[in-house]
């Protein structure tokens, strides 16, 4: 099999907004995503996880709070190493040659493996994205 290649690309951001509260058994905000206002300890729902998303995007966007970026290769990956244990915001950064649009998603690290019943510090993210533009030159 060979390497799929593509030329969509984005400029991803991370961005550790909570940390583990082992007294109240759930994520807790960073101090700097503290003042965003998104409710993390209640995320039961897929409209819940999406609006807490948006808001610390929003957040950190209006804040101009530093990120970790990485624009996509051909195949489109990006690779985040090294980064500690915690809630993170996985997000679009426009880049002047990002021609799809990402929405912004929440992910821990690790991640439990339940096949092997242990930690994974290794998560692959598969974002959907959206085309800025049509593929069809006649549009």
């Amino acid at each position: 099999m060979g390497t799929t290649s593509t030329d969509k690309t984005a400029t991803i951001a991370v961005y550790q907004v909570g940390e583990w509260d082992g007294a109240k058994g759930q994520y807790a905000l960073t101090d700097r995503f503290s003042g965003s206002g998104a409710d993390i300890a209640n995320l039961t729902t897929a409209e819940d996880v999406l609006a807490a998303s948006k808001a610390l995007d929003e957040y950190a966007a209006a804040q101009n709070l530093t990120e970790t970026a990485r624009k996509t290769t051909s195949n489109g990956e990006a690779d985040f190493g090294g980064l500690s244990t915690g809630l993170y915001l996985v997000c679009q950064r426009r880049g002047d040659s990002d021609n799809v649009t990402i929405s912004p998603f929440l992910t821990t690290l690790p991640v439990l493996d339940e096949e092997s019943d242990s930690w994974n510090y290794t998560v692959n993210c598969y974002p959907k994205s959206q085309a800025d533009t049509t593929d069809d030159p006649n549009q």
